[in-house]
Formats: C-alpha cells, structure tokens, sequence
C-alpha cells in the first residue's frame, strides 16, 4: 500500500513540483512576459476576450487555455505564465508513468526530470510558449500509444486520438515529432515481427489522415500547416550546410548510440525498444546540419526528448535501487547547474519603464488621431498588448500616420521630423509637403 501511494503520487507530485518550481524562477521573477514572442500570447488573450477571435491565425487551443486561466486569476500577464508553467511541468509525467507501468521506478523518476530540468524545455517555456504547452499532448501520445500497444484496450486508444487531436491543435512542431512516431513506429514493428498489427495501422491512419486533413483544410489547424510546408521548401533549396555546435553535435551522438544500443538489447523483449529506436533516429534528424539555420534551432529545443529517453533507457537496463539512486542524484545536479546557469537569458526584450512609457505614448498618439507605425516586431508586439491602432507599415493607412522607434534606432525614416521625444522612444511624423 505505501509502495503504491509512493509510485502513483507522491512521487508524481514531487516531479510535477520539481519541475514547476525549476521552471517558475525565472519566468515568475521577470515582471512582464519574457522572450520575443511572450507578447504576442497577450495580443491573443487580450482579442478572444475584446472581440470572441484570435487575431492572428493560430491553432486556437493554448489561447484558449490562457484566456481560462486569465479570467481566473485577472491578470493577464500572469494568467499566461501560470498556464505555460502548469501543462510543460505536468509533460514530465507521462514519461514517468511510461517507466513507472514497468516496475522501472528510478527510470521514470530520471526521464521524467531531465525532461524538464535543462535548457531546452527552459528556452521554450520563455518563450516558444505554444510549442512548449504542447509538449503535455505529445507526451501523453506517447504514452497512450505504448499503453495501447501493451493493454490493447480501448480505453488507451481513445486517450492517444485524444491526445494526437491535441497535439494537432496546438503547434506545428509537436505534431510534427507525433507524426514522425506515428510513421517511425509502425514500420520499426512491421520489420522486427514481419506482421502488420492491427494497433500499428491506426496508428499509422490517424498520422495519414492528420497530414490529409491539414493539407486540405489548413484553418482547422489554425494554418500552422504552411509552416511545415515552409519548412520542406526551405529544405529543398538549402544549399550549405549549417556547422552544428560541437556541444550538440557529441550530444546527439551520444543519444543516438545510447538509444540504438538500450533498443537492440531489448529487442522482441520490450516494446520500448520501438520507442528508443525511433527516439534515437529523432536525435540525429533534430540536429541535421542540412537545416536551414533559421529551423535549425528550434528543432535543437525538442532535444529533450531523446534526451529524457537516453537517460531513462539507459537505467532501465541496469535499474537497482541502491546502485541507480546516485546516478539519478548526479545526473540532475548536472543538468540543473547546466540550466540555472542560463537564467540570466530568460527576460522580456523591453524592460517596464519602456513599457510604461510605451503606454502612455501610444495612448497619446491614439487620441490625437494618429495611426502608428511601429516596423520593430520587438516593440510593437508590446505595444499591440493594449492598442489595435499599430501597425507594421504604413500601406493601406488612410489615416494621419506616425513612426514610434526606440530613442537610438540607427535610421529614422526619411522625410520625417521628431514630433516626440521620450527617455526610451522617440516618434516621427512625415514632413508637411512644401
């Protein structure tokens, strides 16, 4: 009985916490939305709850889980960060209930933390907020699909087309890695029991016919699908290769063997061995060097996966509780000294007197009549978070228009004039025609 509460919530609980707490220091300690993007969610926010709809198009789900949270909480900025740092800490779970299900409880105990605690899972949750809340559903794919493959019950398949729908909902790359499991997969069974099993091939139909779906009908996904078509573009005519970081080119190295070697001896054994398989391929194609540096890196911040299976797989071969304890204690260390080291990256790109002063410019500028220019996404993301007067260019506006840039951008547009200068803005209206 306590072995039983240990295993199904106390050790659970101390993961999720671990990993909200790892998460939380950071993000909670700046006090506006960090990264480029922090801002663009509370553009969203702010328009689902100002007029019903997104005003970007987007897979709606993880606005839709920040409006929730908002509502409850009244504070925008907040509502935000809670809902990112509740789902990417609860994504470390399934991951431990993936080792856990097998007796492999220190297994599921490192997987799940190394999961969460490095640089990778920090960056997105800064930032990438959307990929990173994605990361819940795409675990619990996982998870699902090993569970059906073992209980073959129905119940499982209808939480992994579940969580696979989720997944779809909410960013382009996740599904992309559940689409790569669900193709992978499959076809790893079909050569290891020369069979073809009736769980493989819905498995393999429910990717097919996400990729169908999206290609015909993109606004279901909320158009995220143009962006894996981008991608494949940008593929085809890259000609250079990207030097890949030594860091990561030993670390994908070192997934890829650890994975191929942890599922060759489990072969016919354990199902996983399917998983570590795939997982090792994973590790390599998210660090190609053929892709195009702008893709390239936000491939690296999946790294956590075959990161977390490397580690848990290669415990779950050796797995003795007095021998496994200290290598889970050294290897979290290491990766929480590796990861609090980068704290220090995790901040807003304005600081909140600008975005005050931003504010009271804005509103100023508003009620004069004027339209405003603002061409750095930096700043007018910010600005955005309060007005719907903004704009990117000038095209189009029929209205009085003025340029806002910050009070040392290098270039002021040409033929304009200072209207207002500020301590960290300054704004430019058109010179009267002569």
């Amino acid at each position: 009985m306590l072995r039983k509460a240990l295993t199904k919530t106390i050790i659970p609980i101390a993961i999720f916490l671990s990993s909200f707490i790892f998460l939380s220091i950071p993000i909670l300690k700046a006090p506006l939305l960090t990264g480029i993007d922090g801002p663009y969610y509370a553009i969203q926010v702010r328009w689902i709850l100002q007029y019903g709809r997104l005003k970007y198009p987007d897979p709606p789900l993880t606005f839709i889980l920040m409006t929730f949270m908002t509502l409850l909480v009244k504070n925008t900025f907040l509502g935000i960060k809670l809902t990112v740092l509740i789902f990417t800490s609860l994504a470390s779970l399934p991951w431990y209930f993936l080792f856990s299900n097998r007796n492999k409880i220190l297994s599921g105990v490192a997987s799940s933390l190394s999961f969460i605690i490095n640089w990778y899972s920090l960056r997105l949750a800064s930032d990438f907020m959307k990929n990173s809340i994605g990361l819940l559903w795409l675990s619990l794919y996982v998870f699902f699909m090993f569970q059906y493959f073992q209980k073959n019950d129905r119940k499982s398949l209808i939480f992994l087309v579940i969580s696979f729908i989720l997944t779809a909902l909410t960013h382009i790359l996740d599904l992309g890695i559940a689409i790569f499991y669900s193709l992978t997969i499959p076809f790893l069974y079909f050569i290891l029991y020369r069979k073809i099993d009736k769980k493989t091939v819905i498995i393999l139909l429910l990717s097919l016919s996400t990729i169908v779906i999206g290609l015909t009908l993109p606004m279901i996904l909320g158009g995220d699908i143009y962006k894996g078509i981008a991608f494949v573009e940008d593929l085809i005519e890259e000609n250079n290769f990207v030097v890949v970081r030594a860091q990561n080119f030993i670390l994908s190295i070192g997934m890829f063997l650890t994975l191929i070697t942890v599922s060759l001896i489990l072969l016919k054994k354990d199902k996983l061995s399917l998983l570590f398989f795939a997982s090792g391929i994973l590790a390599l194609l998210l660090n190609l060097p053929i892709i195009p540096r702008k893709w390239l890196f936000r491939f690296q911040l999946m790294n956590m996966i075959p990161l977390s299976l490397s580690i848990g797989s290669a415990l779950y071969l050796t797995e003795k509780d007095y021998k496994t304890f200290p290598i889970i204690i050294f290897i979290t260390t290491l990766l929480l000294f590796s990861s609090i080291g980068t704290y220090n990256l995790v901040r807003p790109t304005i600081i909140p007197p600008e975005y005050q002063e931003l504010k009271m410019i804005v509103k100023s500028l508003e009620e004069r009549g004027y339209a405003i220019i603002i061409p750095d996404v930096k700043i007018r993301y910010w600005a955005e978070t309060f007005s719907d007067k903004v704009y990117k260019s000038p095209r189009d506006i029929n209205t009085k228009i003025v340029f806002l840039f910050r009070i040392h951008a290098k270039k002021p547009p040409i033929f304009t004039k200072p209207l207002w200068i500020g301590h960290f803005f300054i704004a430019y209206s058109p010179r009267s025609k002569p």
